[in-house]
């Protein structure tokens, strides 16, 4: 029997090269609930904060395993991240729908048993920007972009005739920015019922609370709520010294540990360091201090990237910010108190500014009544540079 793959690889989208160590039940039974959801045409809300491989999760196991037992099933995945309008929404999907429709069309039956579902839209097949033949489906007007709804329709429709279906919408939070999205997808969603499974994916926890908790809100109690939370330090071990640390067998799980808590264990930011230590120190053992000095070696080096990052900033803004860096524990509640808003020299109601400008941008998180940086590096080049 052969033995089970290394969880934190399926997790990046790998599989184990030695498949010696036994798979941890927090990921595997994790996982299977997440399948078994899909599998019984539920609604699923997976959420977490930005790098946690929420999506990775979905692209390299939900996919393929779902597309493995459907080989002629259509799976789309849409990004709906800074998403500007409903046509923006609209192109995206369109893009998406000829891509896999295109790979399923390859399959002559496929495409002779489908094709008469797209009657009123224009199916053809067009020479694409890699020289090769791709399928594009437009509007009756001839436009590239298919409305929302309409493809929805004959996703539906595809599903009626028994082709098995599966939509997943990454950082769907931001159809909150979108005037009438959320009232137009919900209703769509209701109306294609219970035979297609609707994954969402989200990251910003304020607006997915706006989305999924406000009682008049359309997406109010929609769907099963999945969190997607830190990967054990545990079972992180054997995954970072088999790909990263190389020969390196000496590096202490202490000094794994400082590696992930450094990089406040965002799986990310902890594999780009770990590639570079693994790159760099070949024949020396990982230490703290080599930790600490690879960061700072990548924020240096990236230090545009970040300064762009917070070009506009305000100086309260950053004010907030630096009472989080030089916390104890890198977070901080408790902001509308006398003392917290005297430090950052702001009013109540200009707190509230400050939080939903910071939490918008993506530069904090907020979980109960705390507040934290969720980028490991800003956090660092700030502390830096403007912080110092």
């Amino acid at each position: 029997m052969p033995r089970p793959r290394c969880k934190i690889n399926e997790l990046v989208g790998e599989s184990c090269r030695r498949q010696r160590r036994e798979r941890s039940p927090y990921c595997t039974d994790k996982c299977k609930k997440r399948y078994h959801y899909i599998k019984n045409k539920k609604k699923i809300v997976l959420y977490g904060s930005r790098n946690r491989a929420k999506t990775s999760i979905i692209r390299n196991i939900i996919f393929p395993k779902w597309k493995k037992q459907n080989p002629k099933g259509l799976a789309i995945y849409i990004e709906l991240m800074h998403v500007k309008d409903l046509a923006d929404i609209s192109e995206r999907f369109t893009k998406s729908f000829n891509q896999s429709y295109g790979e399923l069309a390859k399959i002559k039956t496929f495409l002779d048993t489908t094709i008469k579902l797209f009657k009123g839209l224009r199916p053809s097949y067009e020479l694409g920007e890699n020289g090769k033949m791709e399928f594009s489906i437009k509007s009756s007007d001839g436009k590239n972009i298919v409305d929302i709804e309409e493809l929805l329709d004959r996703i539906h429709d595809l599903s009626e005739k028994g082709v098995p279906c599966l939509l997943c919408f990454d950082e769907f939070q931001d159809i909150a920015f979108v005037k009438k999205a959320e009232a137009i997808l919900r209703r769509k969603f209701e109306e294609i019922g219970s035979k297609i499974p609707i994954i969402v994916l989200g990251s910003k926890q304020h607006v997915l609370t706006e989305v999924f908790e406000k009682p008049k809100a359309p997406f109010y109690k929609w769907g099963v709520k999945i969190e997607i939370s830190n990967i054990p330090y545990e079972e992180y071990y054997p995954y970072l010294k088999e790909r990263f640390i190389g020969e390196l067998v000496n590096t202490s799980d202490e000094v794994l540990k400082y590696l992930q808590d450094a990089l406040f264990r965002s799986p990310e930011e902890i594999h780009r360091i770990g590639y570079e230590a693994n790159r760099k120190c070949s024949s020396m053992p990982l230490t703290e201090g080599i930790i600490d000095d690879l960061i700072d070696q990548y924020i240096e080096g990236n230090g545009t990237v970040f300064e762009s990052r917070v070009d506009h900033i305000t100086s309260q803004q950053l004010s907030f910010l630096k009472q989080i860096v030089f916390s104890r524990d890198r977070k901080v509640s408790g902001i509308y108190s006398q003392d917290f808003l005297h430090k950052v020299g702001v009013s109540s109601p200009g707190m509230q500014k400050i939080v939903k400008r910071l939490l918008d941008r993506g530069f904090i998180d907020r979980k109960g009544d705390s507040y934290t940086m969720n980028d490991p590096f800003l956090f660092y080049h700030l502390k830096k540079t403007r912080l110092s």
